[in-house]
C-alpha cells in the first residue's frame, strides 16, 4: 500500500501508519470475517493501492490504544494479552490475536474504539464473529475454555457537556466514555462450523477472477437507510428531536408543519457508505464502478 500525506505532515505520521500487523498463516481472523471482494482485491492490489495518512489516523488511534492497554496488562496474574494464535481450519493456517483471556473467570475481552452514533446502533454483527472465532482459536490451541465475551468499547467523541444536555431533554446518552458490551458466547460446533464456512468461501475465492469475486452485500457495504429528515432553520447538520428516522415523506412534511414554519425537510438518501468514503479497493472494484458509482 501506498501512503501519502497531502498535508506534508511529520514523517511520524507516516510511519505509524504502515500496517505492522504481524502476518502468519494463510488467513487471519479479522479477514475471514470480511467481505472476500474485499480481501481479495487487497491481497492481489497492495502495491497499487494509494492511501492519505489522513484517512488512517482512526487506524493508528486503534493501534495506539491497544498497545497501551496490552504494556499495562503484562504482568497480571492469571491474565494474557495479545497472544498470536494459529490453528488449522479444513486444511489452511488461521491466525488470530485476541486483546485479554481472564482464567480465573474464563472471560475473553476485546478492546474496541468506536463513535457514539455507532454504539447507539445494534452490536455489529462482524464483532460477535470475530470474538467467537476468537474463542476457537484460544479452546483449541490454549486449551482454555471460554464462557463470557465482552468488549469494552472507547466511546471517541463522548463529551460529558452532551451527556448533561441529554439528560436534561431526557435523550439517552451512555453515562461513561468506555462502555462493556456483553457478546453472547456461541456453542462450540457453531463457532467451528461458521470459521469452516469462511474458510472455505475465502478458498473459493482465490481461484476467481477480479469481476467474478461475490459481490459485497449490504451489510458489508454499511448502507445507510434511505430517510427525510427534519431541520431547524438555518442549522441544516443536525436533525431536531424526533425529526431523525422518517422513512415516509409524508410523515416528515406532516411533522415539520406541526414544528413551525422554521422547519424543513430534507432527504438523506441511503448510500454505501464504506464504499464511498472507506474503502481504498474502489479503484479495482467493478461493483463499485458499475452499480454503486458508475462514471457519466
Amino acid at each position: 500500500m501506498i501512503i501519502t500525506n497531502r498535508l506534508n505532515l511529520s514523517e511520524a505520521w507516516v510511519r505509524a501508519a504502515r500496517d505492522s500487523y504481524d502476518y502468519v498463516g494463510w488467513r487471519s481472523v479479522t479477514e475471514l470475517i470480511g467481505p472476500p471482494r474485499i480481501s481479495e482485491l487487497k491481497r492481489r492490489h497492495d502495491a497499487e493501492i494509494e492511501v492519505d495518512v489522513i484517512d488512517l489516523i482512526s487506524s493508528i488511534f486503534g493501534e495506539a490504544m491497544h498497545e497501551i492497554l496490552r504494556k499495562a496488562g503484562e504482568n497480571e496474574k492469571g491474565v494474557i494479552t495479545e497472544q498470536r494464535l494459529v490453528f488449522e481450519v479444513e486444511g489452511k493456517e488461521v491466525s488470530m490475536k485476541f486483546d485479554r483471556y481472564q482464567e480465573e473467570d474464563e472471560h475473553l475481552k476485546d478492546y474496541k474504539s468506536e463513535k457514539i452514533s455507532g454504539y447507539m446502533h445494534d452490536v455489529k454483527h462482524e464483532w460477535k464473529c470475530q470474538t467467537n472465532s476468537y474463542a476457537v482459536g484460544i479452546r483449541k490451541i490454549l486449551d482454555r475454555p471460554v464462557s463470557r465475551i465482552t468488549i469494552e468499547t472507547l466511546l471517541k467523541d463522548w463529551s460529558l457537556s452532551q451527556l448533561v444536555m441529554s439528560k436534561k431533554k431526557g435523550d439517552f446518552y451512555p453515562e461513561s466514555p468506555i462502555v462493556k458490551i456483553p457478546i453472547n458466547v456461541w456453542d462450540e460446533e457453531e463457532a467451528e462450523r461458521y470459521l469452516a464456512e469462511r474458510v472455505q468461501l475465502h478458498a473459493r475465492c482465490e481461484q476467481l477472477h477480479d469481476n467474478d469475486l461475490p459481490f459485497c452485500t449490504e451489510d458489508d457495504r454499511w448502507v445507510s437507510e434511505n430517510l427525510w429528515k427534519v431541520y431547524k432553520k438555518p442549522n441544516l447538520e443536525r436533525a431536531v428531536r424526533g425529526g431523525a428516522k422518517f422513512t415516509n415523506p409524508d410523515e416528515a412534511e406532516a411533522f415539520a408543519e406541526h414544528k413551525g414554519p422554521d422547519h424543513v425537510v430534507i432527504h438523506r438518501p441511503s448510500e454505501s457508505t464504506r464504499c464511498l468514503h472507506y474503502c481504498p479497493m474502489r479503484k479495482f472494484c467493478n461493483q463499485y464502478n458499475t452499480e454503486i458509482c458508475p462514471p457519466f
